[in-house]
């Protein structure tokens, strides 16, 4: 059952949204403190897989969205992947357990039994307008071209306001990276700007992982 939280105040143009990055996983735990508002664990790039992600046609990336289990990520991942392209199916078992592993850490972290999850391949803008999410907590991976940015927390008023025209810094997450974002439903009202990386009519493709809690619009569990 989703909490009911209070909504994040965007006009507000104080407050901490700290951003905290290490190669260890357990730092996706600091989510927890009432200042940081994006938890990054660094994981490396495996070269050979990356390399696999990298050949696929965009016609072979998956775009489907599941309601499921930790214990079923990786059967139900492994059998989007190899619907979508029945390819090298040890890359395929080697990228639905890379995802599985995401989706059992966000389980715990958020304390849900079921997880939401959407694993797509994106050729256009998709959610490019700088924002908020509207959920307590997010995790997201980028496993193929480029990944989500964010603003400095001192400007994320005048991302928010500029949204196309902000000519600001901007921050980008590495890839495969597992990001933990606390959205505008987390307790404490901390939240970090970011967007899409715009990339329509560039000829890139990202293959972009999106972990949330159960809401109302998730689909109906899976069945297997």
């Amino acid at each position: 059952m989703n909490r009911l939280l209070p909504p994040l105040d965007h006009s507000a143009t104080g407050g901490p949204s700290e951003v905290v990055f290490s190669d260890d996983p357990h730092v996706l735990g600091a989510i927890a403190r009432c200042e940081v508002g994006l938890a990054v664990w660094q994981r490396p790039v495996p070269e050979d897989l990356g390399a696999w992600i990298d050949a696929l046609p965009m016609s072979a990336l998956p775009n489907d969205r599941l309601l499921l289990r930790p214990h079923q990520a990786q059967q139900a991942v492994a059998g989007l992947l190899w619907a979508a392209h029945r390819g090298d199916q040890a890359m395929q078992e080697r990228l639905a357990a890379d995802v599985a592993q995401l989706v059992r850490v966000f389980a715990d972290l958020a304390g849900q039994r079921l997880v939401d999850l959407r694993l797509q391949g994106i050729e256009h803008d998709a959610c490019w307008r700088f924002h908020y999410d509207h959920v307590p907590l997010r995790l997201i991976c980028n496993y193929r071209g480029p990944a989500t940015q964010w603003v400095p927390p001192e400007l994320r008023e005048m991302a928010l306001a500029a949204q196309r025209d902000y000519d600001g810094p901007l921050r980008e997450l590495p890839r495969f990276a597992a990001a933990l974002f606390k959205g505008a439903l987390a307790p404490g009202q901390v939240g970090v700007v970011h967007r899409s990386p715009p990339i329509a009519g560039t000829g890139q493709t990202r293959l972009f992982l999106c972990l949330n809690e159960p809401s109302s619009v998730s689909p109906l569990p899976w069945q297997g």
